[in-house]
């Protein structure tokens, strides 16, 4: 039997609006180190974990929890009771299948969407690794699971049925080493790796289902200095892979997106630029939005010396152009934990984002950490599924402004105030004098300051749905 439990949010991080109080996502921390990990979601709010570092032993450890803090599945060893790190998860049949190292073997177990073991951990390969044991794993239809892993001749592509241990196809990617990303979109499978020239650039090529090469190589980033080793890979809802990476070229930092033909391998989109320094670029990731109509970007910035202390995020449209441009969604600036790690992000079928990463609690260790955001906060909906009509709609009178804007209300019914947010999610000031159907801020805070320029979120809400619209002051 489930006992749920709840576990107690952590205070005083800032987030913003649409973003959900961080919750403390496993229940005993590491005291020294933190946490190798990943997640999928199912059943809408249903979020399955698993993370190295289980009771702070370097075990693999797994639960099922809610975004409010509810364990569905207590904290429970996934691994056998040996040394095992570097796990990765995949959806399967609504249940989980993960994949570890044991040193050098690679192990995988499985579960049902209740969390019982359908399969115990079982030994995949002996197969040593040169330099990274970093692998990546995603599911398909069939019921297989399809894994990336570095070998000794280069960067191994597995497709194997986690339920029976019968290993259907294995190749090594020609000119591959070091790091793989792999993702399964219904017949096609879009895979990205470490070409080992001297740039030692990420590449892509794509596989059907039966292990043909139908696209690519593609060497889709030409001109670099440097690009990261930590790639975003999603598809868009035509079957193109959608890439966001970080590169820096000369004295420029940019995380940018990039999109590639599922059918040619043609370079649809060539850098997009999403951000620059002093944003930070750690961790970038990519989630599809409702219907694959968006992307959400999200990754670590940095902040007053070093470290990564903000998680930043973004959401563009197919080709990379903005819907919303970046913006803290969770900020552990004034707070004392400072330093966030291993950060990564998973979208449901209606398009809700969930995060989770490593956090240091002082006195406590580190903790696995969990948010989430309801894409409806925002509005960005699938086009091809009927919307109700909002009971708010904002306008403003003009956009960018530079001393005044006047924000004009429709609706049924109108709210009484409007509250007016900084990029951070830190409320500013709140207007209450309401003209008729408009209210008008003059671009200062609560105290009379006037703001510096930037991007503002002003909200209203009518029955407890919340609008927003968003004003550049410049």
């Amino acid at each position: 039997m489930i006992v749920p439990l709840i576990s107690s949010c952590l205070i005083l991080v800032t987030h913003a609006p649409g973003w959900s109080d961080p919750v403390s996502s496993i229940q005993v921390p590491d005291p020294s180190d933190f946490q190798e990990s990943d997640l999928i979601v199912t059943d809408g709010n249903h979020v399955h974990q698993v993370w190295c570092d289980y009771l702070s032993a370097t075990r693999i450890g797994r639960n099922i929890i809610q975004p409010d803090g509810t364990y569905l599945l207590n904290d429970t060893l996934f691994s056998r009771n040996s040394w095992s790190s570097y796990p990765v998860a995949c959806e399967l049949g609504g249940g989980l299948s993960g994949v570890w190292r044991e040193y050098t073997p690679i192990w995988y177990a499985a579960t049902d969407g209740s969390g019982e073991l359908a399969m115990p951990p079982t030994l995949f390969s002996t197969m040593g690794y040169p330099s990274i044991p970093r692998m990546s794993c995603s599911a398909d239809s069939l019921g297989r699971v399809h894994l990336t892993y570095e070998g000794p001749a280069g960067c191994c592509y597995s497709v194997f049925d986690p339920l029976t241990g019968i290993e259907s196809f294995r190749d090594t990617i020609p000119n591959s080493w070091l790091y793989s990303k792999v993702l399964v979109d219904g017949d096609r499978v879009h895979i990205l790796y470490t070409n080992p020239n001297p740039e030692q650039f990420p590449e892509y090529i794509q596989y059907d289902l039966d292990g043909n090469v139908t696209a690519g190589p593609v060497d889709f980033i030409n001109v670099a200095d440097n690009v990261s080793s930590w790639w975003g890979l999603s598809s868009d809802a035509d079957g193109n892979a959608s890439i966001f990476v970080w590169e820096s070229l000369e004295t420029d930092d940019w995380l940018t997106f990039y999109k590639i033909d599922r059918e040619t391998g043609a370079i649809l989109v060539d850098r997009a630029i999403i951000a620059t320094e002093p944003f930070g670029h750690t961790f970038p990731s990519i989630a599809p939005g409702p219907g694959k109509s968006c992307f959400f970007l999200m990754w670590g910035g940095s902040g007053p010396g070093g470290g990564t202390r903000l998680l930043i995020c973004a959401i563009v449209d197919p080709n990379g152009a903005f819907i919303e441009p970046p913006y803290a969604a969770y900020s552990y600036l004034d707070e004392d934990p400072e330093q966030i790690e291993n950060f990564h992000m998973v979208s449901n079928d209606q398009g809700d984002v969930f995060a989770h990463w490593s956090a240091y609690t002082p006195d406590v260790g580190f903790y696995l950490t969990l948010g989430w955001f309801d894409h409806n906060w925002l509005g960005v909906e699938d086009d091809s599924t009927d919307v109700a009509e909002p009971a708010l709609v904002l306008s403003s009178s003009c956009n960018p402004f530079s001393s005044s804007v006047t924000i004009t209300c429709s609706g049924p019914s109108l709210p009484g105030q409007l509250m007016v947010y900084d990029i951070t999610g830190r409320l500013i000031r709140s207007l209450s004098d309401r003209e008729g159907s408009s209210f008008l801020w003059d671009g200062r805070d609560g105290s009379g300051s006037e703001v510096p320029t930037g991007t503002y979120l002003i909200q209203g809400a009518i029955d407890g749905q919340a609008s927003s619209i968003r004003a550049v002051k410049l």
